[in-house]
């Protein structure tokens, strides 16, 4: 599905279901009973973005174990086969994200209880995760393309001033709005 379809289609699940109910729910991407997400979906790429939108969108985060170190699997009972603790290290990509965003959202109060907004984009998955404080607002930003895209997002908040500094919590660069 296209980004705008996907970003609408969160959006109507927030409004349905109430954030509150969101918040509480759980964000699985793998489980005992399905195939494991590396076999599901195999490019890192994909995977990547599966993960940052599980530890972004509104909700918990859950990672069946091996999950994390991109373990395979698929039906049973290969999807609940022995956790491989060779895959445990600190070469493993995999890892090292999950070990990152389970950082960055520890670190972000409007990941874990804040309220979520779509915005309007063709080409990107764009929402905002906000609170009450203007300084924990984070702007999500998903290309799903394979090659970078350009866009224009009207952004959703007030408290957000143009020439507004931003820093990316994924990489450690700093984005100025407009």
């Amino acid at each position: 599905i296209s980004p705008h379809f996907a970003g609408r289609s969160f959006e109507r699940m927030v409004l349905d279901g109430g954030i509150d109910g969101i918040l509480k729910s759980h964000l699985v991407l793998d489980n005992h009973d399905t195939p494991r997400l590396t076999t599901l979906v195999p490019d890192p790429a994909a995977r990547r973005l599966a993960r940052l939108l599980q530890f972004t969108l509104p909700g918990c985060p859950v990672i069946y174990y091996g999950s994390e170190v991109a373990m395979p699997g698929g039906a049973d009972p290969t999807n609940r086969a022995p956790m491989r603790w060779d895959l445990c290290n600190d070469a493993n990509e995999e890892l090292q994200l999950v070990k990152n965003l389970v950082a960055i959202r520890r670190a972000n109060p409007a990941l874990v209880h804040g309220d979520y907004r779509a915005l309007e984009s063709e080409r990107l998955f764009a929402f905002l995760r906000v609170t009450e404080k203007p300084r924990e607002t984070l702007l999500i930003l998903m290309n799903t393309a394979p090659h970078p895209v350009h866009d224009i997002i009207p952004i959703r908040d007030s408290r957000l001033m143009d020439a507004a500094q931003m820093e990316c919590l994924l990489s450690g660069e700093h984005v100025t709005l407009h």
